[in-house]
């Protein structure tokens, strides 16, 4: 992957309107920006800010030259948007109630997303086609002004059916991009709408980061309907899966998607810096104050992008999450951070039944040959000795 250059002024283009001023992304970066700087134990580099690259998008740049070894950001909890805090909330109280008194006592997305997400969603409001922060006290106005010009519907999960169908038509990630869609409505009906529809009937039960009085005006400013608050939280959702970190547990330490949702967090600006896998340009880490700490690897340029790595992710996974895939997937000894998805059972195609194996391209032993034995012994135990007859894998 190459570096790309972008422009080095801010953008003023209006992101939408809280209460009765207009905000452009100049005016909401500087908002968070200043918020940043101010808290204690914040830090925002001079030199950082948000730019246009040269095909549209938005990311993060240097305005200035920026020496290796700089530490860009600096964010203390105080400046994140958690899922724990989320989960800690009434309204996160109420979303475990809901789940406890369904019928099967789960949810098919992991909690800690539909927690966060729930947050999110009941802090923003639709106006002027724009989903944008219903208080105009919140500390994190600006955040939800930059959060309202993005499209958020990258990733295929989004995308219509038939779009779906005509882009991705035989392939592994069409099928997963299905179910996770189904996923996410059976979840907002099963449990998240009434969370919601309740949480919004009084001023006191909605979670908003403003005093008693902040919350009574919000709320003479609601009108919302079904559809809308669908819309509301999938926005949400697709923000917490494309930009949240996990700021919890060990980093490089295996963890269940249920333990890495409680973890997550959005990370108000940050969030902005796209991704570069090879070779890595900054490293972030959690320091010992529980502060979001990313330092540059390599020194910037005036107008080079500045970019963190997501992680060693497939194209499959960066697509479904994120909405974009990259050309050179490869880690630098060579190995393929992409899967080759394999079934094993009894029907031709196997997309519902048996087992799945992702196989991988790596020059590490301990990366290829564990899944390969996997889908081996899961062949062995469905077509082997007692398994009977039936139809080839796909």
């Amino acid at each position: 992957t190459t570096t790309t250059t972008t422009t080095t002024t801010t953008t003023t283009r209006a992101l939408g309107v809280v209460g009765s001023a207009s905000w452009s992304a100049s005016d909401a970066w500087e908002d968070q920006a200043r918020r940043l700087r101010d808290a204690p134990l914040g830090v925002l580099h001079a030199n950082v800010s948000l730019g246009w690259s040269p095909d549209g998008g938005r990311g993060l740049v240097a305005v200035a030259p920026i020496p290796a070894g700089a530490i860009l950001f600096r964010v203390p909890p105080s400046r994140t948007l958690t899922a724990a805090a989320a989960l800690e909330s009434e309204t996160g109280k109420a979303l475990l109630a809901a789940i406890d008194a369904s019928p099967t006592k789960k949810t098919r997305l992991p909690v800690g997303d539909l927690a966060l997400a729930v947050r999110v969603a009941l802090s923003t409001r639709a106006f002027g086609g724009k989903h944008v922060c219903v208080d105009d006290a919140s500390p994190f106005r600006g955040y939800f002004a930059l959060l309202a010009d993005e499209p958020l519907d990258e990733s295929p999960v989004w995308w219509d059916e038939d779009e779906r169908e005509r882009r991705l038509r035989g392939s592994m990630l069409l099928h997963d991009a299905v179910a996770l869609a189904a996923d996410v409505r059976a979840d907002y009906e099963g449990v998240v709408e009434g969370v919601m529809r309740d949480a919004e009937k009084t001023p006191a039960r909605r979670d908003v980061d403003v005093d008693a009085a902040g919350n009574r005006r919000a709320a003479e400013r609601f009108t919302r309907t079904k559809t809308g608050n669908y819309e509301r939280f999938r926005r949400a959702l697709a923000a917490i899966w494309s930009r949240s970190f996990n700021v919890g547990g060990v980093r490089g330490q295996t963890q269940t998607d249920e333990d890495e949702s409680f973890a997550g967090a959005l990370v108000p600006l940050l969030d902005c810096a796209n991704h570069h896998r090879k070779p890595r340009e900054c490293s972030w880490t959690i320091d010992e104050d529980g502060c979001v700490l990313v330092v540059a690897i390599r020194a910037f340029d005036a107008g080079g992008a500045i970019r963190i790595a997501y992680g060693a992710r497939g194209n499959h996974d960066l697509m479904l999450r994120y909405g974009f895939a990259v050309e050179d997937n490869t880690e630098p000894d060579g190995s393929s951070n992409d899967v080759a998805g394999v079934f094993v059972d009894k029907t031709p195609l196997g997309y519902n039944l048996g087992v799945r194996v992702d196989l991988r391209v790596a020059r590490d032993a301990s990366y290829l040959y564990p899944p390969f034995a996997k889908a081996l012994d899961a062949w062995r135990a469905v077509y082997g000795g007692g398994g009977g007859g039936g139809g080839g894998g796909g």
